[in-house]
């Protein structure tokens, strides 16, 4: 049972970390245009873009944040608003 429950949470880690990855991937790749309809500048998409995946506000949490949050889903609503 305790190994289950810390193998688990290894695997949540990782996925949260994948995930973070991820966001920050599209990020460095979003246009001004985009990173303004977000509500952020390009320079601050850069430097969370910078951030190592580790290096993380949810430290406390061992699940990724629900797709509906990502980085990729506000470009493609932003895209669809067009």
């Amino acid at each position: 049972m305790l190994l289950s429950a810390l193998i688990r949470r290894g695997w949540d880690k990782i996925r949260m970390w994948h995930q973070i990855a991820r966001e920050r991937s599209e990020l460095r790749r979003l246009s001004e245009s985009i990173a303004k309809d977000i509500g952020i500048s390009r320079a601050d998409a850069e430097r969370e873009a910078d951030r190592p995946f580790w290096d993380s506000d949810r430290a406390g949490r061992n699940t990724p944040r629900p797709e509906k949050k990502t980085v990729a889903n506000r470009r493609n609503r932003c895209l669809q608003a067009r």
